[in-house]
């Protein structure tokens, strides 16, 4: 099995989504983990491809295309190696924790928090940021 992982970034519109996930559907292609949003007028996504019995370097050609034709700037690679467990970084104990923070916004705030969170060795897997009055 050979994943892509694509990313996309470009003006939002209706449709974006529809048409970029006709073409993997009629490609043969099959989408794992995705995330989207829409910032500032702008679309970004990260999905993983699975390109199942079509040509990875194909599909991964052709994407670009589908992107331009879109409107999308679109970027194919191979998802990153697995370390082997001699490899694995060590993980502190107690596992994984959401933090939930509301506070006033300052510059620097997202630094200043995830600057503590590497402190502890921690690594963040998601991280969501929402400005409201």
């Amino acid at each position: 099995m050979s994943q892509l992982v694509l990313t996309a970034v470009g003006p939002d519109r209706a449709g974006l989504v529809d048409e970029l996930t006709a073409y993997l559907l009629d490609a043969g292609a099959n989408i794992g983990d995705a995330r989207m949003v829409h910032l500032g007028g702008q679309f970004a996504l990260i999905i993983e491809v699975d390109p199942r019995n079509q040509d990875a370097g194909a599909l991964r050609a052709a994407l670009q295309g589908v992107g331009q034709r879109i409107g999308l700037a679109v970027t194919v690679s191979s998802p990153a190696a697995q370390p082997t467990p001699a490899e694995q970084p060590q993980r502190a104990e107690g596992g994984t924790c959401r933090i939930q923070l509301s506070a006033r916004d300052q510059p620097g705030i997202v630094h200043r928090v995830t600057h503590v969170l590497r402190g502890h060795g921690a690594n963040i897997e998601e991280l969501n940021t929402t400005l409201a009055p």
